[in-house]
């Protein structure tokens, strides 16, 4: 060892090893080696082999330190190792000995918990034996006092003092619920009963008396009297009566029926209705009036009961007078009634207002109860309200002067007469706007709007029967002229005027041609005023529902929602009422609301029609009429062509003479086809001549309205409808071509001449109508070229492009010739 610590020493004196250089989990050998030879003082070969050979014994001396101090250790461990064993030993026999002493104990305390359990119950025995003793000690006392009191009854309802009695019937009644049901008290329910009205009829007229004076003072002591005997309910019947309902129900008397009462089919005469509503307006003021004043008089004399006294008390009011009510408020008239049921719900709205207590800053009913007496106000309402649609349908129809134009306009067609007939259709259309504004007022009166989808309904129910009535008579009108009356999809309308095909006897118009443009025109002009008002009636209704969903969706939307039942303050108004009162109508409303957003987002705003019906009638009057412009335009070429396939010259092989119901085969057209086509070829010139006077007209008809200033839209609607010759005239010679070509396709047989005769006529107003038309006839074109073609080279122009182009006109007049195609 010492030579062993003479090495470490001579080592130091080279360089110093540290053992953590070695500990390092990063320990690099040629690190720590090259750092060793740095340490060299000189770079001299031997000197650095000497210098290294040093640290290298440094290095075996370290180890050999490092092993001499492991078994060292070794030796010293194995020397503990018995002591250890013996102290484990020792520590485990104590624990044994511990665990056996716990026990012990443990037993020990289980003997001292029985025992204890045993006493604490036979203690709780004692205590409810004592319990039960004191408990009989009070009932015999109670019982004993009862049974003064009984005995005393009679004695104490002698004396009139309500007090005593009150004090008296509290002490009984503590009694019997302590005594219970026991024999020797039988009878004393009865009494107490007996001595409660006894009590209650001494208390009352004084009330009353408090109650009519106004009296705080007396009337809170009664209150208290009443409520110490069980009797409270006395409070809220001598309250009603005294303060609100007698009052209120000498008001409601003295209304006086102009008629005195009398009434017909349990309506009364529209007088007594009109007197009833303007009387209205004062009795809701009266009964709004009275609830703002008993809310802040009972604050202060019954401040517990506040709230539902003046909400029973209006609720009594409101169910004495709901019969007469209705009876009062029933009536034909709906602006009558939208007049009554506006003014009811402005007074009836202030008064569940009042019943808040907000104006007053004083505790008042809740929401909900306050709600629930206003729609309990508003309930003689109701019966009316649910037939809104068919009495508003009945309003809008019961107009006198729609009434009379549609009568006129059915006469006029009786008698034939167009224009007669165009002054009255124009008169139908002029009452709608005005009839829109009415029932959108009503609609407004009966809770704000509630009502919008009914009157919609009924709107469009009445503007579709009115348009309907210019329909029917237009169709009575081709009737009464021996025109064809087409078949209808309206079902009303067929049956009104059933189809029917034109009159074979139809004469010529002995009217001038001009004329007969002149009137037809003037029906062109109704149905346009008829679009037009039908067209403004829909925007203006369309703009009511978005001032409509702007006011209500959101009262709808909360009245439906998962808080529904959560009435809150703002909520007290007559339109939640009337949701309250229906609230299967307010979904609907709810629902066309929706169903306009959803519209007008698809749509860019322009989808929802608040009217379809009428729209559609509309534009099926718009249809009708044109039709019949057209056939009149074209009555005189349709004339000419009656007849036509059933000459008998398309079937004679030579046939002439002067008769001209026989073509010539001239190879010129026949005078039929000649005179259709010089009459078209000359409405033209007539056209431009009405045009020019009905602008003349319209503009003098401007002057005159500004002059005035009582402009009819509807009206200058119908003095601009333009009439464009061009355009018409290419429909009416389209019709007239469609009419010879119906002609043509009903003849059976033709000879080569009436081939070649009818290939002239075919060629000739093929041209007329070219001239009239954008476009040349393609079948009459057809036609002719088939009816030139020689008989013995007609299958070969069947056969080729030319005639291909010309389709199933081919086959048609090759079987016609009886050539096999």
């Amino acid at each position: 060892r010492r030579l062993a610590r003479a090495r470490r020493s001579r080592g130091r004196r080279t360089m110093s090893i540290s053992i953590d250089d070695f500990s390092d989990p990063a320990f690099d050998v040629k690190a720590w080696v090259n750092r060793a030879a740095a340490g060299c003082p000189s770079q001299d070969s031997e000197q650095v082999e000497k210098y290294l050979s040093e640290v290298e014994m440094k290095l075996q001396l370290m180890a050999e330190d490092i092993s001499l101090a492991l078994e060292e250790q070794s030796v010293s461990g194995l020397r503990r190792i018995p002591r250890a064993v013996a102290e484990i030993d020792r520590v485990e026999h104590d624990t044994k000995s511990l665990q056996s002493r716990i026990q012990g104990i443990l037993r020990r305390l289980d003997d001292a918990e029985g025992a204890s359990r045993d006493a604490v119950r036979t203690l709780a025995s004692v205590d409810k034996v004592k319990t039960r003793m004191e408990h009989a000690r009070e009932t015999l006392a109670n019982a004993a006092g009862l049974a003064e009191l009984v005995a005393s009854v009679d004695g104490v309802a002698a004396t009139g003092d309500v007090r005593h009695m009150a004090d008296v019937l509290s002490s009984m009644r503590r009694g019997l619920r302590v005594v219970g049901n026991v024999p020797e008290f039988a009878d004393a329910p009865n009494r107490v009963e007996v001595l409660e009205r006894r009590m209650e009829t001494l208390a009352r007229p004084e009330l009353v008396s408090a109650l009519a004076a106004s009296d705080v003072v007396r009337a809170e002591e009664m209150r208290d009297v009443l409520f110490v005997s069980g009797r409270l309910s006395a409070l809220f019947s001598a309250y009603a009566d005294t303060r609100l309902v007698e009052p209120l129900l000498r008001e409601w008397r003295t209304f006086t029926p102009p008629s005195g009462g009398r009434t017909r089919g349990g309506l009364g005469p529209e007088k007594d209705i009109a007197a009833f509503a303007e009387w209205v307006p004062g009795y809701a003021s009266a009964v709004a009036d009275a609830v703002a004043r008993e809310v802040a008089w009972t604050n202060k004399a019954f401040p517990k009961e506040s709230s539902e006294l003046v909400v029973n008390a209006w609720r009594s009011l409101s169910e004495q007078t709901r019969k007469e009510f209705s009876q009062r408020a029933a009536t034909k008239s709906l602006d009558l009634f939208a007049t009554t049921y506006a003014a009811s719900a402005d007074g009836f709205g202030r008064a569940a207002t009042a019943l808040l207590g907000t104006e007053n800053g004083v505790p008042g009913a809740s929401p909900e109860a306050a709600l629930e007496a206003l729609t309990l106000a508003l309930a003689p309402f109701q019966g009316v309200r649910a037939r809104y649609a068919e009495l508003e349908g009945k309003s809008s129809r019961d107009n006198a002067g729609v009434v009379s134009a549609l009568a006129d306009a059915n006469e006029a067609a009786q008698r034939g007469d167009v224009e007669s007939l165009a002054f009255a259709a124009t008169a139908v259309s002029f009452g709608l706007a005005s009839s829109a504004a009415a029932a959108t007022t009503r609609c407004e009166k009966l809770g704000s709007g509630l009502e919008t989808a009914a009157m919609l309904t009924a709107l469009d129910t009445t503007t579709t029967d009115r348009v309907r009535g210019n329909c029917v008579a237009l169709r009575r009108l081709r009737l009464a002229r021996g025109m064809a009356v087409p078949r209808s999809r309206d079902a009303l309308e067929e049956t009104a005027v059933p189809a029917r095909a034109a009159t074979a006897n139809q004469t010529g118009d002995q009217t001038s041609d001009e004329a007969n443009v002149c009137a037809a025109v003037s029906l062109l002009a109704a149905s346009a005023a008829t679009t037009s008002a039908v067209v403004g009636l829909s925007k203006t209704l369309t703009e009511w529902l978005h001032a409509k969903r702007d006011t209500l969706a959101p009262s709808l939307a909360a009245a439906g929602g998962p808080d529904a039942d959560a009435v809150s303050v703002t909520s007290v108004t007559p339109v939640f009422a009337a949701i309250a009162a229906d609230p299967e109508k307010a979904k609907q409303l709810l629902h066309l609301f929706e169903t306009l957003d959803t519209a007008e987002k698809e749509n860019d705003g322009n989808a929802f029609d608040p009217i379809p019906g009428a729209t559609s009638q509309a534009k099926t009057f718009a249809s009708a009429t044109r039709l019949f412009v057209l056939e009149t335009l074209a009555s005189k070429a349709l004339l000419e062509f009656a007849g036509y396939a059933r000459r008998a010259g398309w079937r004679a092989a030579d046939a002439r003479g002067g008769d001209e119901s026989t073509p010539s085969f001239s190879h010129y057209p026949t005078s039929a086809v000649t005179n259709a086509g010089e009459y078209l070829l000359s409405l033209p010139q007539t056209l431009e001549q009405i045009a020019e006077a009905r602008e003349e007209d319209r503009l003098a008809a401007a002057a005159g309205d500004e002059s005035n200033e009582s402009g009819n839209k509807v009206a200058d609607d119908a003095h601009r409808v333009e009439l464009d010759a061009g355009e018409w005239m290419a429909d009416v010679a389209r019709l007239a071509g469609d009419a010879l070509l119906l002609e043509i396709k009903n003849v059976k047989t033709l000879s080569e001449q009436g081939a070649a005769q009818l290939a002239a006529d075919a060629e000739y107003f093929a041209n007329v109508v070219a001239a009239l038309a954008p476009e040349p006839p393609a079948a009459l074109v057809a036609v002719a070229s088939c009816c030139a073609a020689p008989r013995d080279a007609f299958a070969a122009f069947a056969r080729s492009e030319a005639g291909a182009a010309h389709g199933d006109v081919v086959k048609l007049v090759g079987a016609m010739r009886n050539i096999e195609v």
